[in-house]
């Protein structure tokens, strides 16, 4: 099964404040310290995600050494993490790998699963802007807030009831939310930009420039 989540902001002490809001919302107002919110953390994600899983962390996984980072990456169960950088990820590939990721990725990256219709990022992507063949941008690095847009979906664990969630909620309305990308000659979007070199079909109409003359360009 994949999951998908970011923001974790592991090691971040002033996370207690910048998220108290939604660590009362969700009950969970008694943690005062950054050691009970890192096992909180790590135990919610435990709860959810198992060893054989795969795992997206959308950006903003932690903060300090990256030995510090590693020690609490060792302590979540599933040895498929997927590193999607954030800006606060402040280390390479090499180094993510290092401390416990698979896969590491400069995004924004698209789902293999969704075959093209669904764009993980850790901030939210203009390219998933009025994008008729994407089905959701799925991101991060937002707190407290999320965009007037259902194609975008924030993935930042404190808007989550501080769980991960699953991708196969959204792959399941992909395919029916997104354009198809194999659109039928003269329909496709680049049709006007077209330039023919190549000017011996029949079947319509060349100008001078090599593009196809429409009949709505005649009047």
């Amino acid at each position: 099964m994949i999951w998908l989540t970011s923001d974790l902001h592991l090691n971040h002490y002033n996370i207690l404040n910048l998220e108290r809001f939604n660590l009362n919302r969700f009950g969970l107002g008694y943690i005062k310290t950054l050691d009970q919110y890192n096992n909180m953390i790590i135990s919610h994600i435990n709860a959810k995600v198992m060893s054989q899983d795969t795992l997206y962390i959308v950006g903003d996984v932690g903060f300090g050494p990256c030995a510090e980072i590693k020690k609490l990456l060792d302590k979540i169960v599933c040895r498929n993490l997927i590193l999607i950088f954030g800006n606060h990820d402040k280390y390479g590939i090499a180094q993510a790998k290092k401390i416990g990721f698979k896969e590491a990725i400069y995004g924004p990256y698209y789902l293999p699963e969704s075959k093209g219709k669904i764009l993980l990022s850790h901030y939210p992507s203009y390219e998933a802007l009025y994008n008729p063949y994407l089905a959701y941008n799925l991101h991060g690095h937002l707190h407290g807030s999320k965009l007037d847009d259902d194609q975008f979906f924030n993935l930042n664990i404190a808007m989550n009831e501080y769980y991960p969630v699953k991708a196969d909620d959204f792959l399941k309305r992909a395919e029916s939310r997104a354009k198809k990308r194999e659109e039928k000659f003269l329909s496709e979007w680049f049709i006007r930009k077209q330039v023919f070199i190549d000017k011996s079909r029949g079947d319509v109409e060349f100008g001078p420039d090599g593009k196809i003359i429409f009949p709505k360009d005649k009047k």
